[in-house]
């Protein structure tokens, strides 16, 4: 096997990342932040709830979406529209970040506006499921670019295709999924992240288009085992958190300011908890189904529900339970077919309703555009004709 496609040495003995597979047997292997994990008050969103205080949207009630204004003037979601395209967007398929401490280079599709006239634009990072890639959501990433936003996917190292690309035999087809579980690392997914993260300049730079990113503008999202690297980057925390195989091992990143997770992990498995959310403090957004089932991995339609029902109450926090939406629905018509999934007759809507909230999440939390938080808040999303969902915040 070409060892070029194995994870990439962050300094943790090969024994800790073995020790800490052994919890994790659905879509992610990894290790999990210490007891101090982040507790990021100084995003935007932050800033902007201490400034707005008791009058802003309910914060710390649970309460359903609701469709009018309570203070009775003009309602500034009625101007907001989440698929609206501003840009026309350029994608680079093949850029290759480069990491002084690990090998072989990160690959990289990145999107953006093909515009810099409205430079330097903010960035999402999106996370791919287990064996996945790069190409991943690519009209969730298209609408995000369209909107004004540099979206970058990681090619983490558990892709089936980067390893085609870079000739190695693991992958065997007719043994399904379990092996590329085996294989998802959320140590070195963690770490693709931080370096994203850190390298925003080169980026733009391998791009040709200096000046091209707001480092100071992150968000990220993700599917799956996607979703579970997102929720490590959001501060969720492992138990016990002392235990000598995961405290410290993976760190949350505190420069992201929002986050979506699609298709998510709760406490049906191992190390997590009703504790596990407790420090997860940045504006989060969590899409779910009715129908979406993993048997591999043991979780629920309503154990995916968990990342917002144990989340603090802090007025940032959001459900979208989508009718029917399978564990591969939330892309349309790209289903994954070691999983067998059949598409809902209704995947094309569920497609769209999971970009459009993705997009307004990015616009009220990273651009801080107060109609489309509006738009959240009140649950404009189920006037989205084509289907069904329950809609939540607190």
């Amino acid at each position: 096997m070409n060892t070029c496609l194995q994870s990439r040495s962050v300094g943790s003995p090969k024994w800790s990342i073995l020790l800490l597979a052994a919890w994790l047997t659905g879509l992610a292997a990894c290790g999990g932040p210490g007891d101090e994990a982040a507790d990021d008050k100084s995003t935007p969103a932050d800033r902007r709830a201490a400034e707005e205080g008791p009058e802003a949207a309910t914060a710390g009630g649970e309460r359903e979406g609701d469709s009018a204004d309570p203070a009775g003037g003009p309602d500034p979601a009625d101007h907001y529209d989440p698929a609206r395209r501003r840009y026309e967007v350029t994608e680079a398929r093949e850029i290759e970040l480069p990491d002084i401490a690990r090998e072989p280079e990160l690959l990289l599709t990145v999107r953006a506006p093909a515009s810099d006239d409205g430079a330097p634009y903010p960035m999402v990072i999106f996370s791919h499921g287990a064996g996945g890639s790069g190409n991943a959501f690519e009209n969730l990433s298209r609408q995000l670019a369209a909107q004004g936003y540099v979206v970058v996917h990681p090619w983490h190292a558990d892709s089936i295709d980067l390893a085609r690309r870079r000739g190695a035999s693991w992958f065997d087809e007719s043994r399904g999924i379990e092996q590329v579980i085996d294989r998802v690392d959320l140590i070195d997914r963690i770490t693709d992240v931080q370096l994203i993260v850190r390298e925003t300049g080169t980026i733009a730079e391998r791009l040709e288009r200096p000046g091209l990113i707001d480092a100071a503008r992150l968000g990220m999202a993700g599917h799956s085992a996607g979703a579970m690297t997102t929720q490590f980057a959001a501060g969720v925390r492992l138990f016990p958190p002392r235990s000598r195989f995961t405290h410290g091992l993976v760190q949350p990143v505190p420069e992201i300011s929002a986050f979506v997770i699609i298709s998510g992990q709760g406490t049906t498995r191992p190390a997590l908890n009703e504790d596990s959310w407790q420090n997860c403090h940045r504006p989060m957004l969590v899409i779910t189904g009715s129908a979406d089932r993993v048997p591999s991995g043991g979780e629920t339609p309503e154990s995916r529900r968990h990342p917002f029902e144990y989340a603090p109450a802090d007025g940032t926090k959001y459900l979208a339970f989508i009718d029917g939406a399978t564990h591969d629905a939330y892309q349309g018509g790209r289903f994954d077919r070691l999983r067998g999934d059949a598409p809902p007759e209704n995947a094309d809507w569920i497609e769209r309703i999971t970009a459009l909230l993705t997009v307004t999440m990015m616009d009220a939390f990273v651009a801080e555009d107060g109609a489309a938080r509006a738009w959240l808040d009140q649950g404009r999303v189920q006037d989205v004709p084509g289907g069904e969902l329950e809609w939540k915040t607190k």
